[in-house]
Order: C-alpha cells, then sequence, then structure tokens
C-alpha cells in the first residue's frame, strides 16, 4: 500500500497513502484497545506499547492515546518522546486514570512463532505490573499462548 515497510516513514510521511496506512493501522489499535477494555468492564491498569513499532513509534503511541484519552489514559509528551532505556518506561502522564507503558522486546526471540502483528497488552494487576511484563519478556512460551492466533 506504501510502497515501504518503514513504519517511521509511514508515520511520519506526507504521501496521501502513507497517510491512509497510517489511519488504519491505528483504526484497528483502537478497535482491539476498546474490545479489550469494554471486555475487562474498565479493569485495566496501563496500555502497553511493545515491539519495535510501540518502542520507537512515539507518533503512533501520541495518535493511539489521544484517541484513548475518554478511557482514562494520557501521554506525557516528553517522556513520550525519549528513548526507550529501560525494559518498561511510563510515558503516560501522572494523574492519568491508567498508566501508558513502553516496554522493550527482542521481536527476534520472542515473536517468531507467533503472526507479527502490533502487540498491545493490557494488565489488570496494577500492583505487579512490572513483575508481569518482566515475566512475560522473559518467557516465550508464555507470550505464545497468550497471543498465538
Amino acid at each position: 500500500m506504501t510502497g515501504t515497510t518503514d513504519f517511521g516513514k509511514v508515520s511520519s510521511s506526507t504521501d496521501p497513502q502513507c497517510k491512509l496506512a497510517f489511519e488504519i493501522f491505528i483504526d484497528r489499535i483502537l478497535g482491539f484497545v476498546g474490545s479489550y477494555y469494554i471486555k475487562l468492564e474498565g479493569r485495566v491498569d496501563a496500555l502497553v506499547f511493545a515491539g519495535g513499532i510501540g518502542e520507537k513509534g512515539a507518533i503512533l503511541r501520541t495518535r493511539v492515546t489521544e484517541k484513548c484519552r475518554c478511557l482514562g489514559f494520557e501521554i506525557h509528551e516528553e517522556k513520550n518522546k525519549k528513548s526507550v532505556d529501560d525494559v518498561v518506561v511510563d510515558v503516560g502522564k501522572e494523574g492519568a486514570r491508567h498508566r501508558t507503558l513502553v516496554c522493550r522486546t527482542d521481536e527476534q526471540v520472542m515473536y517468531s512463532p507467533c503472526n507479527r502483528r502490533m502487540l498491545v497488552l493490557i494488565f489488570l494487576d496494577s500492583s505487579r505490573w512490572q513483575e508481569d511484563v518482566q515475566r512475560m519478556i522473559h518467557s516465550s512460551t508464555r507470550l505464545r499462548q497468550i497471543y498465538a492466533p
């Protein structure tokens, strides 16, 4: 559709095809987030962006989080622009109802057996979110059980 697989180029391009592809991608993510949010009856602690696109896609994180503002997610623009230097980085605004996190992952190791899709994780237990993220990062078997088609 865009003539490139470089998501950075797609997300920042002024080309109409790239803009359309980016909007379609955001719409699909929002559909998943909204569906899970309702299924979980709002008992959500965080929206987590992971994988190469989630880690490096500050524009994507901003757009998705802005659209999810009505659900209680808010992004801190300055934190969101910084590179991800830790395994888990909180890029949400202080005082938001839910956290917005970026999780650094090794896609080659973690997702090769799974479909290569944008991974959006929603955690239920806020007291253990860091522990849950760490456990998922180090357990490809667990990821396959949760996200395999």
